[in-house]
């Protein structure tokens, strides 16, 4: 099977795209990585994998121009041979920061799209309901789900956290809270500061640390409510992989306090990195901590984020089995899904079905 992918593996520091090929190759598939939309070429594909189809905008110089990208990907997908099937793996219902010309021409953009494609991917058996009640035009079409794999080779060892946390002044600290990763608005790290502010133990720590992004009074704002509270390190600045991990390291438990998402590659490194994850109860979250057979890595709230549930949080009891997140195990589902849609094996060869079509 020859499996075309847009993007291929140079997708930007993002290093889920060079695991998932990867993977994919080992199990014998053949791949071939388009790097942006207009060099995609169907021919010779089995099946042409779609990631993050809002990377169009990225590749536009401005609005007139993204409108020809889009309208050129679309008809490309429409007058491709019979035999080349289209899947979509839907990471996010809506692109990030959606203002001005994407804000209305996303619902147009992607609508046309659910309606061109083949078949439909998720990351976790839990947003499959979610991705076919916000895509519409997918009625009928196969949905499957495979698990976002971990990262390998990102465990944190104690001689880090000890150096790290030195590096602080936080030898001797308590429980110590973090958020790293870009800081956008609507991933509620406001939320997270002001919470941990209430919190009357002495010996707690937050680090939140990342690059603000969209919104140019966020850096401030967070400055402002961290003011005047000694235990709160902010360390607002792009990260390079190094500088990320060594953060990571320095946390006990890592808050997401995202309000609005599908998927969430954080949530994933932060426990390929050892390191136990707090977050609200969502299709995504709730469906992960069910999936792992490791008690309390994936831990959920319902509500706003209070100082009650931060007090709340536990440290798990043993250590993390990441199998379930294997790279190996998502690509041998996403296979299994991509022969039945191309007739490579019957339907009996599959997974059980969900519902449906879907798997």
């Amino acid at each position: 099977m020859i499996v075309g992918s847009w993007p291929g593996r140079e997708a930007g520091q993002n290093r889920f795209q060079r695991i998932l090929l990867d993977a994919l190759e080992v199990e014998g598939v053949g791949v071939v990585g388009f790097s942006d939309s207009r060099g995609i070429r169907l021919e010779g594909l089995d099946v042409l994998i779609v990631h993050w189809p809002e990377r169009i905008f990225q590749e536009a110089g401005n609005a007139a121009e993204a409108l020809r990208l889009m309208t050129g990907f679309l008809r490309k997908l429409q007058a491709r041979p019979p035999s080349v099937k289209v899947v979509w793996v839907v990471h996010n219902l809506h692109p990030h920061f959606v203002r001005g010309f994407k804000r209305f021409s996303w619902p147009w953009y992607a609508a046309r799209l659910a309606r061109a494609v083949d078949g439909i991917l998720t990351l976790s058996k839990g947003t499959v309901d979610t991705v076919q009640a916000g895509l519409p035009g997918m009625a009928g079409k196969p949905f499957g789900y495979f698990w976002h794999p971990f990262y390998p080779e990102e465990e944190i060892s104690p001689d880090l956290r000890a150096v790290e946390r030195a590096a602080l002044g936080w030898s001797d600290a308590g429980t110590v809270y973090g958020f790293c990763g870009q800081v956008r608005p609507g991933k509620g790290v406001e939320d997270l500061v002001a919470a941990f502010r209430r919190l009357p133990d002495p010996t707690v720590r937050l680090l939140v640390a990342g690059l603000p992004l969209y919104e140019h009074g966020l850096a401030d704002a967070l400055a402002r409510l961290a003011a005047d509270d000694p235990r709160i390190r902010l360390c607002l600045q792009d990260l390079t992989q190094e500088e990320f991990r060594a953060n990571l390291g320095v946390c006990d438990i890592v808050v997401a306090p995202f309000r609005r998402y599908l998927h969430s590659g954080s949530l994933i490194h932060a426990l390929s990195c050892h390191r136990p994850v707090l977050t609200p109860a969502t299709p995504f979250s709730s469906s992960l901590a069910d999936h792992l057979t490791s008690p309390d890595w994936v831990q959920t709230y319902e509500g706003p984020l209070t100082p009650a549930v931060l007090a709340g949080a536990r440290r798990p009891g043993g250590p993390i089995d990441l199998a379930p997140l294997a790279p190996a195990e998502a690509a041998r589902r996403i296979i299994q899904f991509l022969e039945v849609l191309t007739d490579r094996k019957s339907d009996a060869a599959a997974p059980p079905a969900a519902a449906g079509r879907s798997w």
